[in-house]
């Protein structure tokens, strides 16, 4: 009796230790782009106050910002790369988002340059003015390929979390059958227990897997769309102009296709967000490991 308990203790203790961790990557994804959109807009905002301390207040604030910016795209970078095994639409948007990546981390180190060469002669006005097209910039052109990597960051690391939680259900489904066929008395209460899980476990599959359509709808029907004949005069024609332009027109391509191709008829806005249809995917989630430290529990209480 003392071994059944030890694995079904074990098994809900460790699957909620690896679930915590998978669920706290989802966490930290946003987190970081709502933190620098925060910053940026902290500095657009901010009253002026005539002086040379503002000024330099200013200066400084908008070196923190452009660096933040260049960790975030390099963070998102790193983080789209390693999904290596993509195929068909979403290889090529995952190229496109690379680009895109690269297109920003570019301007950002040009916005970087262009601040350290002309500090000394940079004034008030100048330093809010290039705060303000930066916000614009980013507005119009960054958040548009973050949105997308970041939707697809969630939908990803909550099918690990569903995988996750899954397996944790098949493993403690055995050792309940083990305490059943030990005649142990309660097993049936374990039995409801484990089916209430299983089910929001189904749910928050189901949940995540509509928001990997809604994703594949509104990011990947574009490069599904695309003619080939068009893509090809389109790069031809970009090739002629200089570098930053074209940098320039491959992000505003990319955010005009995902933003008024594919957008939803009024009458669709009631929609979940991909994002919000995460986040009740990881409720369900997260609703089921509650019911596995139930299970715990009571098996502690029926094997005294």
């Amino acid at each position: 009796m003392f071994h059944i308990s030890f694995i079904i203790i074990f098994t809900v203790v460790f699957s909620t230790s690896i679930a915590s961790q998978a669920l706290a990557e989802q966490v930290s994804v946003q987190k970081a782009l709502e933190n620098v959109k925060e910053k940026v807009d902290d500095l657009v905002a901010a009253k002026d106050e005539n002086t040379n301390n503002d000024l330099n207040l200013r200066i400084e604030a908008f070196k923190k910002v452009v660096d933040f910016s260049i960790t975030e795209a390099k963070d998102l970078k790193l983080k789209l790369l390693s999904y290596d095994q993509l195929e068909d639409e979403l290889a090529t948007w995952k190229q496109a988002m690379t680009d895109n990546l690269n297109v920003a981390l570019k301007y950002y180190e040009s916005q970087k340059q262009n601040l350290n060469e002309n500090e000394v002669t940079i004034n008030t006005d100048e330093i809010k003015n290039l705060g303000q097209q930066f916000k614009t910039w980013r507005d119009e052109n960054y958040l548009t390929v973050s949105n997308q990597i970041n939707d697809f960051l969630l939908i990803q690391q909550e099918k690990q979390a569903v995988q996750i939680a899954k397996k944790r259900l098949i493993k403690i489904s055995g050792d309940i059958n083990k305490i059943q066929k030990a005649k142990i008395r309660g097993a049936n209460d374990l039995l409801k227990l484990l089916n209430q899980a299983d089910r929001l476990i189904k749910d928050g599959n189901q949940i995540n897997q509509n928001a990997e359509n809604s994703f594949d709808q509104l990011y990947l029907m574009p490069f599904r769309q695309t003619d080939q004949t068009d893509t090809t005069s389109s790069l031809e024609s970009v090739t002629e102009s200089s570098s930053t332009e074209k940098n320039l027109i491959i992000v505003n391509t990319i955010s005009t296709a995902t933003s008024s191709d594919t957008a939803m008829p009024a009458a669709e806005n009631s929609i979940p967000s991909i994002k919000d249809s995460i986040k009740e995917s990881l409720a369900k989630i997260k609703g089921a490991y509650q019911i596995f430290i139930e299970m715990s529990n009571l098996v502690r209480k029926l094997l005294k």
